[in-house]
């Protein structure tokens, strides 16, 4: 039996047909929209000269990306509880994690992230500007965006609610 595509309909770029088994083999060079399979037709053809079409498809993700732009910050001592991580692509086996690899950063000591959410929570003791290499595994691929969270000694930081200042740094008018 061989195999080939039939005229007028190829597969997504980076995909080739084998004529020998049929098997469709590479790594697509370009992405659909996520929703929308790309549709081909396959005939098979044995050495008696019978032939049978069959239309097929394959749906081609894109790579995951993560969305969000920044995480707040906070002040030392108190608990620390991220937003949710927004990103592009499937969220049924989104996996997070801290990327370390290379000798990148951890997060701070006493910040931990959830796995399946992305939230990042704890309580940080130490002052600091905390840089950090989020990543998101899915099925489809994966990707890490860089987060700096500031942690701000409670006397050095400044804490509004409304238009009062509930911690006024020096200088600075409580209303």
């Amino acid at each position: 039996i061989t195999y080939a595509l039939v005229e007028d309909t190829n597969l997504p770029a980076g995909l080739e047909l084998n004529p020998g088994t049929g098997e469709i083999s590479g790594t697509p060079t370009a992405t659909g929209d996520g929703n929308q399979p790309h549709k081909f037709k396959v005939q098979a053809s044995n050495n008696v000269g019978t032939s049978q079409v069959k239309e097929l498809s394959i749906l081609v993700m894109k790579a995951p990306e993560i969305t969000t732009k920044e995480l707040h910050s906070d002040v030392v001592g108190s608990v620390y509880i991220s937003n949710k991580i927004e990103f592009t692509g499937t969220t049924a086996d989104a996996v997070f994690s801290i990327d370390t690899s290379d000798g990148k950063a951890d997060l701070p000591e006493g910040l931990t992230i959830d796995a399946q959410t992305g939230i990042i929570s704890g309580t940080v003791n130490t002052a600091g500007d905390y840089t950090f290499n989020m990543k998101l595994a899915t099925r489809v691929g994966e990707t890490s965006k860089e987060f700096t969270i500031s942690f701000k000694n409670a006397e050095d930081a400044s804490t509004y609610i409304g238009s009062v200042i509930l911690n006024p740094a020096e200088g600075e008018d409580r209303t």
